[in-house]
């Protein structure tokens, strides 16, 4: 399976994450939805992990996880805090300016060099994710503002700064062993990183233990769904993909998931919006080819 059809798989499930991780943040604190889903997500993620990729870890695989698991337990955290407290169609497009960081950051964190038509597919997404932030066309700057001012923007700007560090490290350490090895060790470097976060906002074992039981059958949903995401984004990158492509596409789950926010939740809708997510779908064709 080439890098593309696995970012695209990666982008479908993602999408379903979102949408769960908004159902889930109705009964969860962040900090503890954070830690459920690291743990689900590793116990799916264990049939990836082979002996023979474990022979392999040496120092080099250590320090990169080290260097990673705080950033990506940080962003996670941010990530879930934001979807609790803001709309689906206004936290998801700021995702986007992640790829965009990325691919700016490309030549002095690693050696990938993208394409003129890969930039323009990159540039196209993150305009449309400006537009689905724009509510009048005369106020032009006013997604800016809300992006410095909102609560819920200035935790996914905490997720996208501390991204562009940990997707990068991540790439590396898959390109050096192998996703399975990378995403299993990373999620269990977040989930022990989260446990005593989660313990202490939670009140205890007990409390949390009592937060889990009131959502397990979507929690393990979610642990699939995630596990799926995930490997499948660790996958592409295995394969030929660069880290500013593959999460340009994977955030294009913003189409789906604004719809979501429109048709179910009732959130609002306007022409820029339209627009927006018209320029983010036309941004991905231009991605697929480049």
């Amino acid at each position: 399976m080439g890098w593309f059809a696995l970012a695209i798989c990666c982008m479908i499930f993602c999408s379903f994450k979102s949408v769960l991780a908004k159902k889930l943040l109705h009964h969860l604190e962040p900090s503890s939805f954070s830690f459920f889903d690291q743990f689900f997500t590793m116990i799916f993620v264990l049939p990836f992990l082979h002996a023979r990729s474990l022979a392999s870890l040496d120092t080099d695989f250590w320090l990169m996880l080290g260097a990673s698991v705080v950033p990506a337990m940080m962003g996670v955290v941010y990530l879930s805090k934001a979807t609790k407290h803001g709309q689906m169609s206004d936290v998801s497009p700021l995702l986007i300016f992640l790829p965009v960081f990325v691919a700016l950051s490309g030549p002095l964190l690693s050696e990938d060099a993208l394409s003129s038509q890969a930039w323009t597919g990159i540039a196209t997404v993150g305009i449309g994710g400006y537009l689905l932030k724009l509510e009048v066309w005369r106020r032009p700057l006013d997604p800016l503002i809300r992006i410095l001012t909102d609560r819920a923007s200035r935790y996914v700007w905490v997720t996208v700064i501390l991204g562009v560090w940990s997707t990068q490290i991540q790439k590396w350490m898959v390109l050096a062993y192998d996703a399975g090895t990378a995403l299993f060790f990373t999620t269990l470097g977040v989930f022990l990183c989260l446990a005593p976060l989660s313990f202490r906002h939670a009140g205890g074992v007990r409390n949390l233990s009592r937060e889990a039981g009131q959502a397990w059958k979507l929690l393990i949903i979610l642990g699939l769904v995630s596990a799926i995401s995930a490997w499948s984004q660790f996958e592409a990158y295995d394969v030929g993909g660069d880290v500013a492509t593959v999460l340009s596409i994977k955030r294009l789950s913003v189409v789906f998931v604004s719809f979501y926010g429109f048709t179910v939740l009732r959130e609002s809708m306007n022409l820029p919006k339209v627009i927006g997510i018209g320029m983010m779908t036309l941004g991905g064709v231009v991605l697929y080819y480049s």
